[in-house]
């Protein structure tokens, strides 16, 4: 006893499938800057050097809050329509 359902498929239009598009690049390039951050630490420098800590520690912070401006700028927002007036007793 099977029953099969079908659900009618409703084509995107043009406009949407690339603002899709265009999200998950934002969002691939945010968990990559991210990812950039994190492994800038990895690499072994000297130790003799704190300017060059200073520098890596910059970089990472503009990295990480890039990443995170592209990560919240990616989510998907609902639309703004009309908001409904509240009906009263």
């Amino acid at each position: 006893m099977s029953a099969e359902t079908t659900f009618p498929v409703v084509p995107m239009p043009a406009q949407d499938s690339i603002i899709v598009l265009l999200r998950m690049i934002v969002l691939v390039a945010g968990v990559t800057l991210w990812a950039a951050a994190l492994t800038i630490w990895l690499v072994p420098t000297s130790e003799g050097l704190p300017a060059l800590q200073l520098v890596r520690l910059g970089l990472s912070l503009f990295l990480a809050l890039t990443g995170t401006a592209c990560l919240l700028g990616g989510r998907s927002q609902p639309q703004q329509g009309p908001q409904p007036r509240p009906l009263r007793e």
